[in-house]
């Protein structure tokens, strides 16, 4: 048995994320570079919102990582077998996750804003896989060889917490229009949240629901600048545990010139829903619902010669 444990951290510097160059003035109608020297007031020869790459986000890492390790030992009774139990804990953190992720811009005027746990952030995860060489050829030492020596399993389990998720208003960034931040970057703008804690619900018992729709909104203040109250990554989604397992028969055909393995796999094969996020477009009537499952269960079968 070796049991390790490590710390594994990163600290990044100027990644890249979109910025608008060109934002309203706060309190005014009129974005920066429009004021200008021959920009008209009225913004007809003037220019509109300019998202742009810029290296202005800062992030970090920081985990334990921990793992028991059996080496392959066994006995005639048991027979051979192996497993590494590994788990990590972890938290990353950013300003924003990068081109094309949920979150790629950060505001002109605070580019730390956005501050929280990255789009792609995984808490906890568990992993364990192994082997076992069964030994049927030992406690059936009369029986057929070909029928008895060979035999393998191999499961893989799998858990993790969810991943975070973000609700935006569904705002449209356009030239015109400063939006609830003032700054006219309304597509950045999120929902607002009405409580202190939502509630996470058990979707088998409440119709798919994963929270409670009713505790968002998209109503502004005119009169306060905001980027909506409904904090950055603030929920979780489902978390995702997850069997798959192999077994395996391997059998010498001529000699050993030429041999066989058969493979049955299963992926998922208990066969439980595992949920992917919910819905998170407020303005969809499934907001808040889980509408979609990872794979079921899923059975494939493998022949392989060696020669």
């Amino acid at each position: 048995m070796v049991l390790e444990t490590s710390y594994v951290g990163s600290v990044t510097h100027k990644e890249t994320a979109l910025v608008d160059q060109n934002p309203f003035i706060l309190g005014t109608d009129t974005r920066l570079l429009n004021t200008q020297p021959g920009i008209l007031p009225d913004g007809s020869n003037g220019f509109s919102y300019l998202d742009t790459f810029a290296n202005v986000v800062s992030a970090n890492y920081n985990s334990l990582e921990a793992s028991l390790t059996k080496r392959i030992t066994g006995n005639r009774w048991l027979g051979n077998s192996y497993f590494t139990l590994a788990y990590t804990w972890g938290k990353s953190i950013d300003d924003a996750s990068g081109f094309r992720n949920v979150n790629s811009e950060v505001p002109y005027y605070n580019h730390d804003l956005f501050r929280a746990v990255s789009d792609y952030d995984i808490a906890h995860r568990i992993a364990f896989s192994g082997g076992w060489d069964l030994p049927f050829d030992q406690l059936w030492a009369s029986g057929p060889r070909r029928l008895t020596k060979g035999w393998s399993l191999y499961p893989i389990l799998t858990w993790r917490t969810g991943f975070p998720m973000d609700i935006p208003s569904q705002l449209y960034t356009t030239g015109s229009d400063p939006g609830p931040s003032g700054a006219g970057d309304a597509g950045i703008v999120r929902a607002n949240l009405t409580t202190l804690h939502v509630p996470i619900l058990n979707p088998r018992q409440s119709g798919s629901y994963w929270f409670d729709p009713t505790l968002f909104n998209t109503i502004y203040d005119p009169a306060v600048f905001t980027y909506g109250t409904y904090p950055r990554n603030y929920l979780r989604g489902p978390h995702r545990g997850n069997l798959d397992f192999a077994v395996a028969k391997k059998t010498a055909i001529f000699r050993e010139r030429l041999n066989a393995e058969f493979r049955v796999e299963f992926f998922n094969i208990l066969n439980h829903a595992e949920f992917e996020l919910p819905t998170l477009n407020i303005e969809d009537p499934s907001f808040g619902q889980i509408t979609s499952t990872y794979d079921p269960r899923i059975i494939q079968l493998a022949l392989r010669l060696t020669f």
